[in-house]
Parts: structure tokens; C-alpha cells; sequence
């Protein structure tokens, strides 16, 4: 979901902080929701920025992995949570704090450039 698996790296261990932070905060969604969400959170926001900034000279290995970096972010997104996390659309609109009905567009952005490939 986010690229470079050092920037991935980096904005999990924002993330655990952040979390580590906030331990008696109450939540309304599943502690794996709520995990992706402020994961997504940080990597959307000027910490994922400056991470993605300074790994932006770091190539993924693969060809494959550099077409999914490739990828629009928010649709990027959206796709994995549902193809490889098995979030249902509730859940992911809520991780991606985006309205119910720009879901399908999303999904469908990612599986035309996916098919693109």
C-alpha cells in the first residue's frame, strides 16, 4: 500500500507510536480497522509525505512492484484493503475516510490500470 517497503516500514513504526500514543482512546471500529486507518492516516499525511519523499529514489525490486507503485494512490488503496486485506466497502470508506458511493470509481480506476500492465 505504500510503496518502497523502507517508506512501508517507516510509516508502520509512525504508526505503532502514534498508536502507542493514544492507548485509552476508545474507538467505534475493530482494532484492525482502526489500525489501517491511522496507517493510512500517516501515509496520507506530511509524515507519509516526507517518507515518501526521501525513498522516492529507492525503486522497488520487482517490475511488477514498480507498476503498483505506479498506481494513483487512493485507488491503490482502496484496492488492496479489499483484494489482499479483505476489508469489506464500510470498511474501507471509513480507513480511507472517503463517501460510500466514490468507492466503485476507485475499484474501477485500479482495475484498469491494473489491467493495463
Amino acid at each position: 500500500m505504500a510503496g518502497t517497503q523502507q517508506a512501508a516500514d517507516s510509516v508502520v513504526l509512525a504508526t505503532i507510536q502514534s498508536l502507542a500514543g493514544s492507548a485509552g482512546e476508545a474507538t467505534n471500529s475493530s482494532s484492525r480497522e482502526a489500525l489501517y486507518k491511522r496507517f493510512t492516516e500517516i501515509w496520507n499525511g506530511p509524515i507519509g509525505e516526507h517518507i515518501r519523499n526521501l525513498s522516492s529514489n529507492l525503486l522497488p525490486n520487482s517490475s511488477a512492484e514498480r507498476r503498483l507503485v505506479n498506481l494513483p494512490s487512493l485507488p491503490r488503496q482502496a484496492f488492496l484493503l479489499s483484494v489482499v486485506e479483505e476489508f469489506d466497502d464500510a470498511q474501507i470508506c471509513r480507513i480511507l475516510d472517503i463517501a460510500r458511493n466514490s468507492l466503485p470509481n476507485l475499484m474501477a480506476k485500479a482495475r484498469a490500470a491494473i489491467a493495463s500492465m
